[in-house]
């Protein structure tokens, strides 16, 4: 129900777009400053950021979050949650934020901030809160392909691999989206 698979394990709208690799090649051929791996070296912080990984359950499980903007909206939902589903919990979640700092040596952390809380009821059926909020940072290494428009980002720690589509890039901008099975994420970041 929370959104923690968040940015390593969601992806976005690729569907909808379609191929992007001759767009991405017209944009690096077209720049006056065309980019190159070195271009992602520094921070980087989200101002936009889609994911399609609330889920609410019962009555309001149609609901679509996935064309808001998390950062600079807080989602509220109702849902029916175990282990009461009889009462109706309500939740409220925001993208604090969403940081990538890629550094010379190939490595990449990952920062990220979730608010998420939910008025819902323990396993008596008595009104309990549950605060399961968090802040993480996670290790990967990265490298960038161009000819693909990917960038692909290996957790240090799972050794899972994410290749994120590259629709936008340029000394300032990036956009990324990353689709795994049913789930998507779409990010839009700015050089700090």
């Amino acid at each position: 129900m929370k959104t923690r698979l968040s940015f390593m394990v969601l992806p976005i709208l690729l569907l909808l777009v379609g191929s992007t690799g001759g767009l991405f090649k017209i944009l690096i051929e077209n720049s006056v400053d065309a980019v190159d791996s070195t271009t992602l070296i520094g921070k980087w912080t989200a101002y936009e950021y889609y994911d399609n990984n609330i889920h609410p359950k019962g009555l309001n499980q149609n609901l679509d979050f996935s064309k808001v903007n998390q950062i600079s909206n807080l989602i509220e939902y109702e849902s029916q949650e175990d282990p009461c589903p009889s009462k109706i919990s309500e939740v409220e979640q925001k993208m604090e934020y969403f940081k990538i700092k890629f550094m010379e040596n190939g490595k990449a952390e990952i920062l990220e901030k979730l608010y998420y809380k939910m008025n819902s009821y323990n396993s008596k059926c008595q009104n309990a809160v549950y605060d399961e909020s968090y802040d993480q940072v996670l290790t990967a290494d990265w490298d960038l392909d161009l000819k693909n428009a990917t960038l692909n980002l290996r957790d240090s720690l799972s050794d899972s691999q994410n290749n994120f589509k590259i629709y936008y890039l340029d000394k300032r901008e990036m956009h990324l989206a990353l689709k795994k099975d049913q789930d998507f994420i779409f990010v839009k970041l700015q050089k700090q």
